[in-house]
């Protein structure tokens, strides 16, 4: 799989500096995987890189469940997953795809802004970046890089965010969902985000994202 920045159809219509700054940005860079499989065959070794992986680092799951312990839906299914917080089971797992098998990392659903305002927003947004760089560090060959959590729900907070996972802690990018608790994307409260971006030169993971009263066809109540 391959990572790219989106910049998505709907953006064409946005403020003119802020799709030339993508533009070019796409223009002139490689993808980060390509930057990363380069490294690997410089090195004699070809790795294969699974760039959507999502995990919960130990804190930031124990504060999520501290806030939301009875959780429906998506929240509840990805609890029941062993893997997604338990390394152990992980490493089983990645194991039976060979040595040359690492993941980048990234937190799954729900998006962070669903369990409460700005301020817990920002701290769990912290934790999770917190944690993945962490675990970035403690085993570089499992988990060569990081995508970053965004408190989407703080205008000034989530470019905050972007910011100090970028440059302090070592982001590879950030990752947002299809709608910020039912607004989309492109509001003036996140539409910064990709100008930053574009200036940081790093990708924007996107991650699909409704809750279960929406539904997918207009002929259903719920899908």
């Amino acid at each position: 799989r391959r990572i790219s920045a989106y910049p998505l159809p709907w953006f064409a219509s946005r403020k003119a500096s802020t799709v030339a700054a993508f533009r070019s940005t796409m223009r002139r860079r490689k993808p980060l995987v390509q930057r990363w499989a380069a490294q690997g065959e410089r090195k004699g070794a070809r790795m294969k890189l699974d760039v959507f992986n999502h995990l919960f680092p130990e804190k930031f799951y124990k504060r999520m469940l501290e806030v939301a312990p009875r959780g429906k839906d998506m929240h509840k299914r990805v609890r029941e997953i062993p893997c997604i917080v338990d390394l152990k089971e992980r490493f089983r797992i990645m194991d039976q795809f060979g040595a040359d098998y690492a993941q980048v990392i990234s937190l799954p659903s729900p998006p962070i802004e669903v369990f409460g305002p700005p301020a817990l927003a920002n701290e769990l947004a912290r934790l999770a970046n917190d944690g993945m760089a962490e675990l970035v560090r403690k085993y570089p060959k499992r988990f060569p890089a990081f995508v970053a959590s965004l408190p989407m729900n703080d205008p000034k907070g989530l470019l905050r965010e972007a910011k100090r996972a970028i440059q302090d802690l070592g982001a590879a990018g950030v990752q947002v969902f299809t709608n910020v608790l039912g607004a989309p994307l492109t509001t003036p409260q996140t539409l910064p985000l990709f100008e930053l971006m574009a200036k940081l030169d790093r990708p924007i993971w996107m991650h699909p994202a409704r809750a279960a009263e929406t539904p997918d066809y207009r002929s259903e109540k719920k899908s």
